[in-house]
């Protein structure tokens, strides 16, 4: 399998797209964890299912495969797909997508399943214009069956990639075109409907919502066993009311900046996560929340251009947790309300909303609103990340 593609300066470069053999399978996983953050590395493994792509005789990219079942009516798992730096641009990611599409359906898959980092627009929009629409797990279901689902967590380690949103294209639908799309030649991508803010994306931020606090309400009712307190029926209240402020506060900066852009929003929930969030809930009554954002609801959207309105809005919300906890906490007396101590409601709630969404921006939580910020501007992260620490220093202190 080849094919010719053109450079940004128009000169011809030949892209050879085909199945690495003996030495070169260890030669492209090499190149795949070179590629990635450290903590991934270990996973870039090979499997019997791998194409590489060459430029002038060199391997330049990868795309590593899984089919997990011997089903007529199989899926195909695209697992890893990578290429060297010096490669950026040439249309090499598009080569190896579309050869690996033709692969999957040669070997009697009906469909390909993969999952993309929600604020990696580079490889949403190469995936989309190859076909592909973002999915849930809800949808998949319905084509694929339980067991099918299952086994696409577990082979793309789904359930603990926060952040990250499953794609899905069908291989009933025609002959695959591997040569590389110009923008004009992009297909039509399926448009959301409904509000401008939140088309489709409202029924998602219920159920985020709704999971986050069951999972709160689970962590609170861990804790309590752990230190043999008596949970009441006020405290689940209570608890129940403050989460929903808090997730108020943290959507609302950019809700209201979403609003006012002029490109369209919506709202995706990372649900993924929440076995992970439950299991720490019970076991170590720990809140460790699995949250959603809002996105841009094209599927061909730029992340560089909408780094300052992630990154402000984090920074506003940030903001706002700061003062509320350090208020509360510096109030002198407990506040106490209806027999409850709002103080430690308001500790327990609000401290791992600001360790999680904003002190961890890096790997594996490069999902979640601190990386946000740190990718618009690094001073004014490490400045708020410095803030963060010293509060809670104080609020421990205090406690």
């Amino acid at each position: 399998m080849s094919a010719a593609t053109e450079t940004a300066e128009g000169d011809k470069q030949r892209v050879v797209v085909d199945t690495p053999e003996g030495h070169e399978r260890e030669r492209v996983v090499e190149l795949g964890r070179a590629v990635f953050p450290r903590l991934y590395r270990r996973s870039v493994q090979p499997t019997e299912h791998m194409l590489c792509a060459r430029m002038d005789g060199e391997i330049v990219g990868g795309l590593i495969m899984v089919i997990p079942s011997e089903d007529p009516e199989r899926t195909g798992i695209i697992s890893w797909l990578f290429t060297a730096e010096t490669a950026r641009g040439r249309g090499v990611g598009s080569r190896l997508v579309g050869e690996g599409v033709s692969y999957l359906r040669e070997r009697g898959c009906t469909q390909i399943v993969t999952d993309i980092e929600g604020h990696n627009t580079s490889s949403s929009n190469l995936f989309a214009a190859m076909g592909f629409e973002r999915t849930t797990t809800t949808q998949l279901v319905r084509t694929s069956g339980v067991r099918d689902v299952l086994d696409i967590w577990w082979l793309l380690s789904y359930y603990v990639d926060f952040g990250h949103f499953l794609w899905r294209r069908p291989l009933d639908d025609g002959a695959c075109q591997p040569e590389h799309k110009q923008d004009s030649e992009k297909p039509t991508l399926r448009q959301d409907t409904g509000n401008r803010l939140f088309p489709d994306g409202l029924r998602a931020l219920s159920v985020s919502w709704v999971l986050n606090l069951f999972v709160l309400l689970l962590a609170f009712v861990g804790i309590a066993g752990l230190f043999e307190w008596t949970v009441t029926v006020t405290e689940l209240v209570l608890l129940t009311v403050l989460g929903c402020a808090v997730f108020v506060v943290r959507e609302a900066p950019l809700g209201v900046l979403a609003a006012a852009d002029t490109e369209r929003w919506t709202y995706r929930g990372c649900t993924n996560g929440i076995p992970v969030s439950a299991t720490i809930g019970l076991l170590a009554g720990a809140f460790f929340p699995m949250l959603g954002s809002l996105y841009p609801a094209s599927e061909t959207s730029s992340y560089r251009e909408k780094q300052q309105l992630f990154g402000f809005g984090a920074v506003i919300s940030t903001s706002v947790l700061l003062i509320t906890l350090l208020g509360v906490s510096l109030s002198g007396d407990s506040i106490i309300l209806v027999g409850v101590s709002v103080e430690s409601l308001v500790a327990f709630v609000v401290v791992p909303f600001l360790i999680v969404d904003h002190l961890l921006a890096f790997t594996p939580f490069q999902c979640y609103r601190g990386r946000r910020v740190y990718d618009w501007n690094r001073a004014v992260w490490g400045v708020l990340a410095l803030v963060v620490l010293v509060t809670l220093g104080v609020v421990l202190g205090i406690r």
